[in-house]
């Protein structure tokens, strides 16, 4: 049986813009949750580990960040194989190429299918990415030999699972069931797509996305995995290895009930949610029209409780719109243009309805001049 330590995604260097001077310390993390991720392979007793591409950030890399990971790498006694991705992708000038890496360090740098003899009983089969938009489907052309068991390694998107990728991402190295099911590989170490998944052909695991480490932002709710596979034969089973110092989770609130700032504080406070993570704080519902929640002390009262927070507002004021529409007014006319332009552009209510609610508020100040296009 072989057993292999399979993680992806890391992302070493990631900026973490939207923590502010916290992002130093989730950086940090990061590399503590990358270090103790590789301790554990000898724990597991894996016979390799393979990284499935975008182990950092290559526009924030520095030679620093490099003599880490050889440092990391240099504590064990495995074999480690890399396959670069669309945010590492091997260049001359990329700390695959600067740093000199120990003897026990393989990173492919081709792009196309290398084959590596991992014993005398696997072959491993990786590729590359080269330049950060690359969507060759390489794996269409890689044909295993098929008296050995054989693994490949790359960093791309399997396409059935594109709506995985946020839409800020792009695919790279795109392959279909097809061409996995005629690479002949046993099992293909995958990464790019941020969350947990298996892919399978005719019932059997031919193929996973481990996810990343850590979480990266508030696409990545949910737990986050390294992942141990084993393989026996014609038969591959992945076991999930828990990782992640914090969480991202999504708050919503009702404020309905609302009457003041407070009344959503304490809401926030009887959440439940573990003060280490990272929350994002929906506030939701239709309150009514005289009252003001003061969104910048919500968000204080939040970061205080939590590593970090921000505030979304997503109220309404609690307005009948039926029957203001009945008006004969300068209010019920705004009212009723408004939702005849809805009904002519379904597509978008919801900034209609946002300019029908901003509207309102305006009548609301004695704010006279709404102008109707």
């Amino acid at each position: 049986m072989l057993k292999l330590l399979h993680i992806s995604d890391i992302h070493l260097e990631a900026p973490f813009k939207s923590l502010g001077q916290k992002g130093h310390e989730r950086r940090l993390e990061l590399k503590q949750s990358f270090e103790e991720t590789l301790n554990n392979a000898e724990d597991f007793d894996v016979d390799a580990v393979l990284i499935a591409g975008d182990l950092y950030e290559a526009k924030y890399a520095t030679r620093d960040l490099g003599y880490f990971i050889k440092k990391c790498f240099e504590s064990l006694d495995i074999p480690i194989y890399i396959a670069p991705g669309n945010h590492d992708p091997y260049t001359k000038n990329s700390l695959y190429s600067l740093i000199k890496w120990p003897e026990n360090v393989y990173i492919f740098s081709k792009n196309f299918f290398e084959k590596i003899e991992l014993n005398e009983q696997f072959l491993i089969y990786g590729v590359a990415n080269v330049w950060d938009n690359d969507t060759t489907n390489h794996l269409a052309k890689l044909r295993a030999e098929t008296n050995i068991p054989a693994v490949g390694i790359m960093h791309g998107s399997y396409t059935p699972y594109s709506m995985l990728l946020p839409e800020s991402s792009k695919m790279c190295l795109p392959f279909t069931n097809g061409d996995l099911r005629n690479s002949n590989l046993s099992y293909l170490a995958l990464g790019h797509y941020h969350k947990y998944a298996e892919v399978e052909i005719d019932g059997e695991v031919r193929a996973g996305y481990p996810g990343t480490l850590e979480p990266l932002n508030f696409d990545e709710i949910g737990e986050r995995n390294a992942l141990l596979v084993k393989i026996s034969g014609n038969k591959v089973k992945l076991e999930k290895v828990p990782t992640g110092i914090r969480n991202y989770e999504i708050l919503e609130i009702d404020c309905s009930s609302a009457t003041c700032s407070a009344d959503v504080i304490s809401k926030i406070k009887q959440s439940g949610i573990n003060e280490r993570n990272i929350v994002k704080i929906v506030l939701k519902g239709e309150i009514s029209p005289s009252v003001e929640l003061r969104l910048d002390e919500i968000e204080v009262a939040a970061k205080k409780q939590f590593y970090h927070a921000i505030v979304e507002n997503k109220t309404n004021p609690a307005y009948d719109i039926e029957a203001i529409s009945q008006e004969n007014t300068l209010r019920g006319e705004f009212v009723r243009r408004i939702l005849g332009k809805i009904e002519q552009n379904p597509e978008k209510e919801e900034v209609l309805m946002k300019a029908l609610y901003y509207g309102l508020e305006a009548f609301d100040s004695n704010k006279k001049e709404v102008q109707i296009q």
